[in-house]
């Protein structure tokens, strides 16, 4: 087997695996977020596995509220704000 055929082999067994994971223990950690993305005055994070989203605290630097794969479920009005605010006022 040449060296490009081992590691691609390795990466679909451990796709394999993670998916697996996922599946037996019921979901992604989240633990690979990505960099904020900033829209309409607000951040949130993207998990770089399956995707989902969380708003992003730019003042605590730290993500809050719910996950969810729509961010307009995550930004609707007041939903969003509310959440900051009580995020803030434990914090």
């Amino acid at each position: 087997m040449l060296a490009y055929e081992k590691s691609k082999w390795r990466t679909n067994l451990r796709n394999i695996f993670k998916a697996a994971r996922m599946f037996v223990f019921g979901g992604c950690r989240h633990r690979k977020m990505g960099w904020p993305i900033w829209l309409g005055g607000s951040s949130y994070r993207v998990c770089l596995d399956c995707g989902i989203q969380r708003l992003f605290d730019e003042d605590t630097l730290r993500g809050y509220g719910p996950y969810s794969y729509h961010i307009n479920e995550l930004l609707s009005g007041e939903g969003a704000k509310r959440t900051l605010d009580h995020h803030r006022q434990v914090a």
